[in-house]
């Protein structure tokens, strides 16, 4: 099963400011783990994406929101799982 993720973010330049970005796609996520909690298994996923453009990318990067299938913000979900909170 897969559900559409977008990642706001901005991309700090040292010295010359920052640059509000999107990014977004269709991500494969574990239809069973979705039945039971559809907002943390796209929050595990979304995470997964993150990281990928935080490799990706040299510069500073802050992420603003992330929602997936159009609607759902998951940013503070996403958010947890980066400081390891319940």
């Amino acid at each position: 099963m897969q559900i559409h993720i977008a990642i706001y973010y901005a991309t700090h330049y040292p010295g010359l400011g920052s640059n509000n970005t999107l990014q977004r796609g269709n991500y494969e996520v574990d239809s069973f783990e979705y039945k039971i909690d559809p907002g943390k298994e796209a929050a595990r996923v979304a995470k997964i994406a993150c990281d990928k453009l935080i490799r990706d990318n040299v510069n500073k990067i802050t992420l603003r929101k992330v929602i997936y299938n159009e609607t759902n913000d998951i940013s503070e979900l996403v958010r947890e799982l980066y400081i390891g909170r319940k």
